[in-house]
């Protein structure tokens, strides 16, 4: 049985590909490849672009936030006593860390945080590894 298999498949004979067949499936796969690229460019230059416009909403409503809380209340308190701030650095500490909009603050950080990655991805794909670190 073995045998008859191996006598079937040496009496195929197979039949190579034409130059110009592989030519255009060579060439179709560059453009295929580049416009993989040039597509991947586009997204990722228009994600920053919408990571720094995000940012500057968040950026108004983070800055509101701070303002209406009590934080800068409570740093004063430090540039005016001192002496008390620090005898009591642990209880300062909780009440600062309480008056800080954290979550305002972390649209912000997410709109940069996507801004840069996007923009640095997009860099890497233009640039190319090398030529990026000796920017």
């Amino acid at each position: 049985m073995d045998g008859e298999i191996r006598n079937t498949f040496k009496q195929i004979t197979s039949k190579k590909p034409e130059k110009a067949l592989s030519d255009r499936l060579i060439l179709h796969l560059g453009v295929f490849i580049e416009k993989r690229r040039i597509n991947r460019r586009i997204t990722f230059t228009s994600l920053g672009a919408f990571g720094i416009i995000a940012s500057a909403p968040a950026l108004y409503y983070s800055g509101s936030a701070l303002i209406q809380s009590e934080f800068f209340q409570y740093l004063s308190l430090l540039l005016s006593d001192g002496k008390m701030v620090l005898s009591n650095i642990g209880d300062y500490a909780q009440i600062m860390l309480e008056s800080v909009p954290f979550m305002s603050m972390l649209g912000l950080f997410v709109g940069i945080l996507v801004a840069i990655i996007s923009i640095r991805i997009s860099l890497i794909q233009i640039y190319g590894q090398r030529k990026l670190i000796q920017i």
